[in-house]
């Protein structure tokens, strides 16, 4: 997206504000992704051509790796982003350029692209035959309710990991979150046979190894009072 946003070499707010819709509908990008990618809004410090380039590089790079489906998705989201600017000479040869190094055509997509439809629609319209929890349900594995348990917890919008706090109130912040933590009952897994019926700490384990796909100050500080 922002590779085809920056094509004609400015950044519209209507570019700026779509952008940021989809980085919001990630609730797993990490801070230090969201702060990299929020700099590359800012239009007063366009991208130079070198790392306009060094992007397309990457794109390039990466584009054997993904399965076709995510590379025509990639140019949809280009193509949903400048909906509007079809008749823009650079937008269009920038798309086209798009869909030759990913090796993939819009055309081949169900639905049309350009309407109010997003991904997540066009994903339930059109499910993929991999059976996505199964898979999650191997890798979760013995303690999967565990698991399920903590990413709730970690997918409330007031315990995304936040950057650029002063250091005192990151740790107000992180310990309000541990004391979420320990309320609503999942340092209990720390004490098995005392505060759970779990006979061993693979309970414990499993939810700390998962904490960690959120701020890892709070995997510190449950370390510390419950490890």
């Amino acid at each position: 997206m922002l590779y085809v946003a920056w094509s004609d070499g400015h950044l519209a707010p209507r570019e700026i504000a779509a952008v940021r819709r989809h980085i919001a509908e990630e609730p797993w990008l990490k801070p230090a992704t969201r702060m990299g990618l929020e700099k590359w809004l800012d239009v007063d410090d366009a991208p130079t051509k070198a790392e306009l380039r060094h992007l397309r590089a990457y794109l390039a790079e990466i584009a054997h790796t993904l399965p076709n489906e995510a590379r025509v998705s990639l140019i949809a989201l280009g193509m949903a982003l400048v909906e509007d600017r079809e008749d823009d000479d650079k937008v269009k040869a920038t798309l086209a350029e798009l869909e030759s190094l990913l090796d993939a055509r819009v055309e081949s997509l169900p639905l049309d692209l350009r309407s109010d439809e997003s991904l997540a629609d066009l994903a339930a319209h059109h499910p993929s035959t991999f059976d996505v929890k199964n898979m999650q349900r191997f890798l979760d594995g013995r303690y999967a309710s565990v698991r399920e348990r903590v990413r709730m917890f970690l997918s409330d919008p007031k315990r995304r990991a936040t950057y650029g706090l002063p250091k005192d109130r990151h740790r107000e912040m992180v310990s309000a979150w541990l004391r979420d933590f320990a309320s609503v009952g999942l340092g209990n897994y720390a004490y098995p046979n005392v505060t759970t019926q779990e006979k061993d700490l693979g309970a414990f384990l499993a939810a700390f190894e998962t904490l960690a796909m959120g701020d890892l100050s709070l995997l510190i500080k449950a370390g510390v009072q419950f490890g």
